[in-house]
């Protein structure tokens, strides 16, 4: 299996990061949570690309339903026929697993500082997106509660029913390994949807005996 596979390139969308077959940690690849993928433009955000998941045979895939997932080694040999973009693996309640998305902070090759403090504060497997503009962190441990995404944001955690795109294009620094970061999700987490809660206002009590 080639180290670097050439993934789809048409007049839709082009990926600008390579699939690196061998920059992929072990532990994903030993999961038979992979489906492959196809970019494109978005119904619901124009000028946006969706990633939409398939299965190797042609149908559409679900991040929900396992028997429309495959092993790593089959979702390369389909993104080789050129008939897909790439290849994604799905987030599940039964593996521990996490994936920590950072979109749209790379500009002209510079990081924006949230961004660097994310990565330094979780220090897991990190690799750049297919955009070449963004990141995607694996750290094992679950995010403590049930949203995923705060308005306005380009910060998003996912640990089960979601699929990440993957390149295996690790950031240069970064761990080549995915390290257990429950503490820090949780930390992340509360930062970010912590203040939402509305505040709750008592009324004084009042003795008119």
């Amino acid at each position: 299996m080639n180290a670097s596979v050439g993934v789809k390139e048409d007049k839709v969308y082009a990926p600008k990061v390579l699939l690196n077959v061998n920059g992929i940690p072990n532990e994903l690849k030993a999961c038979p949570q992979w489906v492959v993928w196809k970019g494109i433009p978005s119904n619901s955000r124009p000028g946006k690309i969706d990633k939409i998941p398939y299965q190797i045979n042609g149908y559409k895939a679900s991040t929900t339903k396992p028997d429309t997932w495959t092993t790593f080694e089959k979702a390369v040999d389909a993104v080789q026929t050129g008939v897909y973009h790439g290849v994604g693996f799905v987030f599940t309640k039964e593996t521990p697993f996490s994936g920590v998305d950072i979109d749209s902070c790379i500009h002209d090759g510079k990081i924006d500082q949230h961004a660097k403090e994310l990565l330094a504060d979780l220090a897991s497997y990190t690799e750049i997106s297919p955009s070449g503009s963004g990141f995607h962190i694996i750290v094992m441990g679950k995010k403590p509660g049930t949203r995923s995404r705060k308005a306005g944001s380009s910060v998003e955690i996912y640990s089960s029913a979601r699929f990440f795109t993957i390149t295996g294009c690790r950031f240069e620094g970064t761990p080549d390994t995915i390290e257990e970061r429950q503490d820090i999700l949780n930390k992340i987490y509360k930062e970010m949807f912590e203040p939402d809660k509305p505040v709750i206002h008592v009324s004084p009590q009042i003795d008119v005996s």
